[in-house]
């Protein structure tokens, strides 16, 4: 089961991407489920856009929840899916990894690498193909379970609470000019 929890904003997240690319792996496993979130501008596009490639079967809406609830869905996922568009993150990425799921986005490095000591372990996509592909790659057990311990020991190294509050005061400084 994939996710991705990210609101239906096709300018800022992609989903429209995902979507065709779900449909496509959909063709491959038939039984395929995403369960993506109801909300969001282009909620109703969505529903369009998933009757016509005909994979509303394969579609599971999910609501706003607690966090708890979504990190519970994380855990059950095999892979979340956060968005395709700007190369940054919010705070999907981040959950997921710390939930040792591997994590499908679209990661600029250059913009990781000036705050961290890498970029983030993730399945960068930013196209139909390019997610499909990264799909496909994660039928196997053995490259999921390696790219999920990777993404909680990414986040373990580079998001301890210490480093990025001494990040925070250094940007800090340098916009106020101290």
């Amino acid at each position: 089961m994939f996710l991705n929890p990210s609101r239906q904003d096709w300018a800022e997240k992609g989903n429209d991407l995902l979507i065709r690319a779900f449909a496509r792996y959909a063709k491959r496993k038939p039984m395929a489920i995403m369960l993506m979130s109801d909300w969001g501008k282009n909620m109703q596009d969505a529903k369009s856009l998933i009757n016509s490639l005909n994979i509303q079967g394969n579609i599971r809406w999910v609501g706003l929840m607690p966090k708890n609830d979504l990190i519970e869905c994380y855990r059950q996922s095999t892979a979340v899916f956060d968005q395709f568009v700007f190369g940054a993150s919010g705070v999907t990425m981040p959950e997921a990894m710390s939930c040792g799921k591997p994590v499908v986005t679209y990661a600029r490095p250059k913009l990781w690498t000036q705050y961290h000591r890498s970029s983030p372990p993730v399945l960068s996509a930013n196209t139909v193909d390019g997610i499909y592909d990264a799909m496909v790659r994660l039928e196997d057990a053995n490259f999921r379970e390696a790219q999920g311990k990777a993404a909680r020991d990414w986040i373990l190294a580079n998001c301890d609470d210490r480093l990025v509050a001494k990040q925070h005061l250094a940007l800090y400084e340098e916009v106020v000019g101290a």
